[in-house]
């Protein structure tokens, strides 16, 4: 390693050995002794403090011509204008760490793409990279020359340090020194106080390890990142409270209005929509084998929007261990698309924030309940020439997939099997049933389903349906307009429900219709038409698979729309415009929706007010606008940790500034391998390095302590504590 080689070097130069100058050292000697005149390292302080010694260099090749000899130096200066120069070397490093603090805690939306050439943000990404690189550079530096002026100081004016401390300032950037025998011999080694030993092994270590942080630290800082981002949003009323909005127990009053009985098209009745279903959902089930697949998403239609209704069954190559099936609120669907328009037009209008409207995709959420239905069924057999005690599963979630049965005893499920036996009919018949909580636990409502009979007698199913208002957040996306989706995490594993979620006691009086007759025919019910299309029928052997699926989502869409007239309501602020005569005009509304710091983002306001005169129930709601694109953030620890890390390198930089200009004392020697080289050449040989010119195995070498003294007139050495003390150097004095 290139820090052996420093010490092996260092040692050889300084092993005892017995030699002569030669007429060449004499000759150099002398020509250093007849250079010009010193001057005060001002400009030389300045050159090394950035890093461009080579100016300086080159100056003095310039104006002495090409021969040009080392002169006397200030080892230790006293000058505050001197010091200060020393102290610019913090300055570009302190002052980009600042911006960059600034921009991630204040918060900056940039857009969906970084500025310059469209479709090219990898390249911008990689600059900033090598940007912040360069500044991790920089920073190592400012934090070598504070460890620097702590040992120089120690070594030059106090009473020396360990052996091993003198190749801090060079490898503190380097976090394998900490583990390093130079390290350990320097923390081992006896010094003058505990406080003085306290304080270098403190040095040492913050600058180390702030060194090899701040890297991280800037890039992450210094690099925008691509994520959803609040950019407003405002409050909002429904006319309907939420009790009503999502009943605990749903019945006949629940419904519109009584020609929801027949099929006659209105899409407010529970049975709304089924056709869609039958066409894009249940079509696919006579064709599903355990390597196919069913479609997930099916898209239904609400009167300011289009929802999805997610649903996933037993079988297939996605199969899921339970039959469920959810959908967003109509009524809540409706309100996201409906508040979304108004804050795209915002963005769209409003010049001073004007840099929402440049963004990859922008997304508006409701937090919302919506209906998630699990339903479980199984096969069973009567035969008229038997008694029978129906037997339904148990939705416990307790046991897997094992769910236990209980009889049910209700002489009308008896009178059921009659009158199907009697009359012999042709297709499935459903009948819902109130099964009783203290034996069926999480039932909301029980079915049966009468399957044509056969000679061997009647097939029927037993289903237990478990329904919940599930806790969510509703979404809709600027890239997928009027298109609301929104599903819990749990939604698939009713075992893993939420007991905070609502349970629903649903009653038979309201469950008929979500299957009533369909218009023009005098038996044929909803019902019937979608098992038909599934395939269900008497000796399907996935019957109670697809019929867990009809019931399900039969149930989930009935459910969405409780209450499907409610609809959004008020004024908008500073205008006399409500919601649904909006006249395309912004005012005060256009700035709440909006955030209130230009050029950041966070939440927006009240964009819509209720007039005094409303009568009637209303309930708040709060939509939360997001737009996905570039920016600088603190969200997030990484980026907390980072500027906490940048901050503390600040305050560090600026006190050691401080220091330096209220003493005075800088120096710009022995802050690089020459330098320590060249005065190791220059040094009288040791005995305390006997034995070491092959290498150290021991600490003991580097808890000798060392010191920076003056061998003559105007000659400067590094002597060790067992050898004689020659006098100190003085400030402000010139070495050779």
């Amino acid at each position: 390693m290139p820090d052996k080689s420093i010490v092996l070097t260092i040692m050889i130069l300084l092993r005892p050995i017995h030699r002569k100058p030669t007429s060449s050292s004499q000759h150099l000697l002398s020509n250093a002794q007849r250079s010009d005149k010193p001057q005060r390292p001002r400009f030389r302080n300045l050159c090394r403090a950035i890093g461009f010694n080579l100016l300086y260099q080159s100056r003095k090749r310039y104006a002495r011509g090409s021969r040009v000899f080392e002169r006397p130096k200030i080892a230790i200066c006293a000058d505050r204008l001197t010091a200060s120069l020393a102290g610019l070397i913090h300055v570009i490093p302190v002052v980009a760490a600042v911006a960059i603090i600034i921009l991630n805690a204040q918060g900056l939306y940039i857009s969906g793409e970084l500025a310059g050439r469209v479709n090219e943000d990898t390249q911008k990404l990689a600059s900033l990279q090598f940007a912040a690189k360069v500044h991790e550079l920089m920073i190592q530096a400012s934090l070598g020359a504070i460890v620097f002026t702590y040992i120089r100081k120690h070594l030059a004016l106090g009473d020396g340090l360990p052996f091993g401390a003198i190749f801090a300032g060079l490898r503190v950037r380097d976090v394998s020194f900490l583990w390093s025998q130079e390290f350990w011999g320097t923390a081992r080694a006896p010094l003058g106080s505990l406080r003085q030993k306290a304080m270098l092994i403190m040095v040492i270590l913050f600058g180390t390890l702030l060194c090899v942080s701040v890297g991280p630290s800037s890039a992450i800082l210094m690099t925008p990142r691509f994520d959803d981002w609040p950019a407003g949003g405002t409050d909002f009323w429904v006319n309907s409270t939420q009790h009503d909005l999502w009943p605990r127990r749903i019945n006949a009053s629940h419904i519109p209005q009584l020609s929801c009985f027949e099929d006659q098209g209105d899409e407010s009745c529970p049975y709304g929509n089924w056709r869609t279903l039958a066409e894009e959902y249940f079509e696919y089930w006579p064709r599903l084998n355990e390597m196919d697949t069913m479609p997930e998403t099916t898209q239904i239609p609400s009167p300011k929007s289009v929802r999805e209704l997610y649903s996933r069954g037993r079988k297939g190559l996605y199969r899921n261990r339970f039959t469920v099936a959810t959908t967003q609120h109509s009524v809540m669907a409706d309100a996201v698309a409906d508040t979304a328009k108004f804050w795209l037009y915002a963005a769209l209008n409003i010049k001073q924030i004007e840099t929402f409207r440049f963004r990859k995709d922008a997304t508006f959420t409701v937090d919302a309940y919506q209906p998630v239905t699990h339903v479980r069924c199984n096969m069973q057999t009567w035969s008229n020439k038997t008694s029978y005690l129906p037997v339904f599963p148990v939705l416990s979630y307790q046991d897997g997939d094992m769910f236990p049965q209980r009889s049910y005893s209700d002489n009308g499920v008896a009178q059921l099997l009659v009158q199907h036996s009697a009359l012999k009919m042709s297709g499935p018949q459903l009948h819902w049933l109130e099964l009783p909580k203290s034996t069926f636990g999480n039932s909301s409502i029980g079915a049966m389903i009468l399957l044509p009979q056969d000679t061997s007698g009647i097939s029927f199913l037993m289903c237990n349906i478990d329904a919940r208002w599930s806790a969510n957040k509703v979404q809709s996306f600027r890239d997928n307009i009027k298109v609301v989706t929104g599903t819990s995490n749990a939604w698939l594993d009713p075992s893993t429900y939420s007991a905070s979620w609502p349970h629903i006691t649903v009653s038979p009086d309201w469950a008929r219709y979500l299957n009533p007759l369909i218009s023009g025919s005098n038996t044929t019910t909803v019902f019937q038409n979608l098992a038909a299309v599934a395939g269900l029928s008497e000796g399907t052997n996935p019957a109670p698979l697809i019929a867990e699926s009809i019931l399900s989502i039969m149930m989930t869409n009935g459910l969405s729309r409780i209450n499907y007239s409610r609809a959004l309501v008020g004024l908008l602020t500073g205008s006399s415009d409500n919601s649904s005569s909006f006249s395309w005009k912004c005012s005060k509304w256009c700035n709440e929706m909006l955030p209130s710091k230009y050029f950041s983002f966070g939440t927006g306001g009240t964009a819509f007010t209720l007039p005094e005169d409303i009568t009637g129930p209303t309930a708040r709601f709060t939509m939360k606008a997001s737009v996905k694109g570039y920016a600088y953030s603190s969200r997030g620890t990484p980026a907390k940790v980072a500027i906490g890390l940048m901050i503390l390198y600040c305050i560090v930089a600026i006190l050691h500034y401080i220091y330096l200009c209220m003493t005075g004392i800088s120096s710009s020697s022995w802050d690089s391998i020459s330098d320590i080289t060249t005065l190791a050449m220059n040094s009288k040989p040791t005995r305390a390095l006997r034995g070491t010119s092959a290498g150290i195995d021991t600490l003991e070498v580097f808890k000798k302590r060392v010191r920076i003294v003056v061998a003559d007139e105007n000659h400067l050495e590094m002597t060790f504590q067992d050898d004689s003390a020659p006098a100190s150097i003085i400030k402000n004095a010139y070495y050779s």
